[in-house]
């Protein structure tokens, strides 16, 4: 079994099994102090081998750099079916993060940790930056002919 997670600002589950996504990969949320808001959608994709049918457990949730749960902890089943597939989840929230630092989500099925997604809430970049992160050189523009 695979478990993906990725962090967009929207997200939208289609019925063929496909997702839409919207600003996909977000690592960084900008505030110029706590608490700093977030609206958006954690897309977690697990795929399933043969070996893997019948029910499993999910769990879903945010925690900050000391291992504290920043949201509620979504916990769940779901069902591999006789010859494997993939699930989706997708998970459209909106949460305060207490502090400026780093924060991780977590899936973990069946009580093993199958993947993380970073992110950092920090002050915004100052102007001419790069936004790539703070302190990132910003791109020179291109050669005019």
């Amino acid at each position: 079994m695979k478990a993906r997670l990725l962090l967009a600002e929207a997200a939208t589950a289609h019925p063929d099994g496909t997702i839409s996504m919207l600003r996909a990969g977000i690592t960084n949320v900008w505030g110029d102090k706590p608490p700093v808001q977030l609206q958006a959608s954690l897309v977690t994709r697990i795929e399933a081998d043969p070996g893997d049918v019948g029910k499993h457990a999910v769990e879903i949730f945010l925690i900050d750099a000391d291992g504290k749960e920043v949201m509620p902890k979504l916990s769940g089943e779901f069902e591999v079916a006789r010859g494997g597939g993939h699930n989706n989840i997708i998970l459209n929230f909106q949460v305060q993060f207490p502090a400026l630092g780093m924060f991780q989500f977590v899936i973990r099925i069946d009580n093993v940790q199958y993947d993380t997604w970073s992110l950092r809430t920090a002050k915004p970049p100052a102007q001419g930056m790069h936004p790539g992160g703070p302190g990132a050189p910003q791109m020179p523009p291109p050669p005019v002919h």
